[in-house]
């Protein structure tokens, strides 16, 4: 049983990985989300879909593709 603070946070701490021990420790870049996306069996090819981001042009951009993929029988 825990009794003291110290003891409470050394128990805590010793859930969190340390850095060594993390594959893509300090790395940058899109590794990491190809290789999560990897685990998940590449999710992001099992289903079309068009993906709009941005800050301005989002409305009139989707509004324009759906019209495209109605006229091309989507």
């Amino acid at each position: 049983m825990v009794k003291t603070f110290e003891e409470a946070n050394r128990y805590v701490m010793s859930f969190i990985p340390k850095a060594d021990e993390v594959k893509f420790a300090g790395q940058f870049g899109l590794d990491r989300q190809k290789y999560l996306l990897h685990l998940l069996d590449d999710p992001q090819d099992k289903f079309p879909c068009v993906h709009i981001t941005g800050t301005s042009g989002k409305s009139s951009t989707s509004y324009l593709i759906s019209s495209i993929l109605k006229e091309a029988g989507y």
